[in-house]
């Protein structure tokens, strides 16, 4: 790996941390409410039934977006980059699987409260 192929460099450390998070939240959730450790949200915060469901999603979407950020790692194989465009795109790159991941997790449990209330 060459100073020219630094577009492996942040999605081969960042991806695997993740995943490890995801497997680690997966396997030892919160079991209560609280305001530090587990996926936290005003949503995910409304009772321990979606509490419990919300950990549960956001462990298995940090997982995946573990693996699709390790995944953009052959890209570097393929694109040479300078260094501040290889900053750039790695920093929006992760931006936009965040900003996806919070979207998705919020939708499943904005589904999973109307569902709630329709019982």
């Amino acid at each position: 790996m060459t100073i020219m192929n630094n577009l492996l460099i942040l999605p081969l450390i960042l991806g695997p941390v993740f995943m490890f998070l995801g497997v680690i939240t997966l396997l030892f959730p919160p079991k209560n409410i609280n305001n530090f450790y587990g996926y936290r949200s005003k949503n995910s915060k409304k009772n321990i039934e979606i509490w419990k469901y919300s950990q549960k999603k956001a462990s298995i979407g940090i997982l995946i977006l573990g693996l699709l950020y390790t995944s953009f790692t052959f890209l570097g194989l393929i694109f040479k980059l300078s260094i501040n465009n290889s900053i750039l795109f790695q920093l929006l790159l992760f931006i936009i699987l965040l900003v996806i991941y919070v979207w998705r997790i919020e939708h499943l449990i904005i589904q999973k409260l109307k569902h709630k209330k329709s019982d």
